[in-house]
């Protein structure tokens, strides 16, 4: 059982060291950076700037009136949208 237990600590030993050695022979940024990530973050800074969009146009307000009314519907809700032809003007 003795022998066993040694070669158990003697591996987790060899462990340690490897991963010192490794930790200290690399810059700082690339020790904690996986190598998929690495090696991605070069085509992605190459191909970063894109072509400037196009301005879109302004689209015109599909029901530009607005109209609040007293009491609420189903979903709580007291306004509704028209369009200028849906709606007329009530003089008092």
């Amino acid at each position: 059982m003795a022998r066993g237990q040694g070669s158990i600590v003697r591996t987790l030993m060899l462990a340690a060291v490897a991963a010192a050695v490794w930790l200290l022979s690399s810059s700082p940024s690339e020790a904690f950076t996986p190598f998929s990530v690495a090696a991605s973050s070069t085509r992605t800074a190459l191909h970063a700037e894109a072509p400037a969009k196009k301005a879109k146009k302004a689209k015109k307000v599909k029901y530009p009136v607005t109209v609040k009314f007293d009491l609420v519907n189903y979903a709580n809700v007291n306004t509704n949208g028209f369009a200028l032809w849906e709606v007329e003007e009530v003089r008092d």
